[in-house]
């Protein structure tokens, strides 16, 4: 109610889009103590099972995995100054480049178990 206060002076299109600039804050907020905790916890189960697939030494996996990890890195820090989980371009991105390192990893070891 505070942002709809002429005294702001917000256009019509700031007062219907309101976010509080920080996705641990926003998502917490919006969705609960709960849904934050998942959150975190996919995060970080990405990024920790991203970093075991680095270790693998297949040289097409390393960039891919270092790039996806680097992505992840990239929203969490900038998710610190502006919300950014919520817009969907962004999410279903990081999502898609979340599955590719898998995706290659589980091509590989079928590719492997049938020679």
């Amino acid at each position: 109610m505070v942002f709809q206060n002429p005294k702001y002076g917000l256009p019509e299109l700031a007062k219907r889009n309101i976010h509080l600039h920080s996705n641990i804050i926003q998502i917490g907020a919006e969705r609960g103590i709960s849904a934050l905790l998942v959150w975190l916890v996919f995060i970080g189960w990405a990024f920790l099972s991203l970093l075991r697939l680095l270790r693998d030494k297949n040289s097409i996996l390393r960039p891919v995995t270092a790039g996806t990890l680097a992505a992840i890195v990239g929203l969490f820090v900038a998710g610190f100054f502006e919300y950014n989980f919520g817009d969907s371009e962004i999410t279903v991105l990081l999502l898609y480049l979340i599955t590719i390192p898998f995706a290659l990893a589980k091509t590989k070891r079928i590719v492997s178990q049938k020679k």
